[in-house]
């Protein structure tokens, strides 16, 4: 089982490379880091990493307002609305190929003086 946690080499390259960026960055820097590993692992360690900078308070998600839920509820609402491999648009992640949304919320990045950058 593979894991991305904090104080990893890896998550501190996602988190590097994808910081104010929308929910595609942090995605494409996952799929970089562990271009080996299946599209599952991938889309396990994304949540991972994701839950890590919610946990922190590092993000929130939001669609139009902040998402509802806690940590918990919010990861398991991207893993349900997850499109299987096939339906993905690898261009733009958050698109579906039939040009349909399908990530709950966007990233909120929140940074040490309070700014927020919404993507």
């Amino acid at each position: 089982m593979i894991l991305c946690c904090r104080d990893s080499e890896e998550f501190k390259e996602i988190v590097e490379w994808s910081q104010g960026l929308a929910v595609d960055a942090l995605w494409l820097s996952v799929c970089k880091i562990y271009s080996c590993e299946s599209y599952n692992d991938r889309k396990r360690i994304f949540l991972q990493v994701l839950a890590e900078l919610l946990l922190e308070g590092r993000v929130f998600l939001a669609s139009g307002d902040r998402l509802k839920g806690n940590v918990i509820e919010q990861i398991a609402a991207f893993d349900l609305a997850w499109p299987a491999e096939e339906e993905i648009d690898e261009a733009v992640f958050w698109i579906k190929k039939d040009g349909v949304s399908w990530v709950p919320g966007g990233l909120v990045w929140v940074y040490e003086d309070g700014t927020e950058v919404w993507t």
